[in-house]
Formats: C-alpha cells, sequence, structure tokens
C-alpha cells in the first residue's frame, strides 16, 4: 500500500487531484529448505509480484510484464544443530 496519495496523471487536471488506487501489487513467495547435515542446509526460493498500474507510476516499468525470480542459497551455521532459517527459526 502507497503510504500518500499517487496522483493519477492520465486522469488528473490542473486543480483537479485524481489519486490512484492506494495497493502496489501482491506478491507470491515459495521457500524450500533442506537440511544436509548439522550446521550445514540448502534454502530455494520463487517469487512472482503482480504490480498494479500504482506501481508502475512510482517505479517505472510495465505493471503486465512478468515479474519473477529465483534464488539458491547455501547456509552455513557452523556449531549449530538446528538448521534455523526463514520461517523455522
Amino acid at each position: 500500500m502507497a503510504a500518500e496519495d499517487v496522483q493519477d496523471l492520465e486522469n488528473s487536471t490542473p486543480g483537479n487531484f485524481v489519486s490512484m488506487k492506494a495497493a502496489l501489487g501482491q506478491e507470491l513467495d515459495f521457500t524450500l529448505t533442506c537440511k544436509i547435515f548439522d550446521g550445514v542446509g540448502i534454502q530455494a526460493g520463487y517469487s512472482h509480484i503482480f504490480g498494479t498500474k500504482t506501481l508502475q507510476t512510482l517505479k517505472g516499468g510495465d505493471a503486465d510484464a512478468v515479474s519473477n525470480w529465483f534464488y539458491l542459497m547455501v547456509l552455513f551455521r557452523p556449531g549449530a544443530a538446528a538448521l534455523k532459517t526463514g520461517l523455522f527459526q
């Protein structure tokens, strides 16, 4: 959600401020963590954002374009018996 009103440049006129919806978008995240042995694990994640025209106005780009990313991370915590990461802390 936008903290302030965002001006709708297409529908505003001088002296008539029209604001856009405050919602910036929705994000969908998936995370998988696998413990290899004590203190060592792998975490993989995928994220997809469904942006709005308000987000496009503030940050640029194209709200209708596909925007997603994937990551793979090796977790190394010497001396830790339990693998603590993300939601599993």
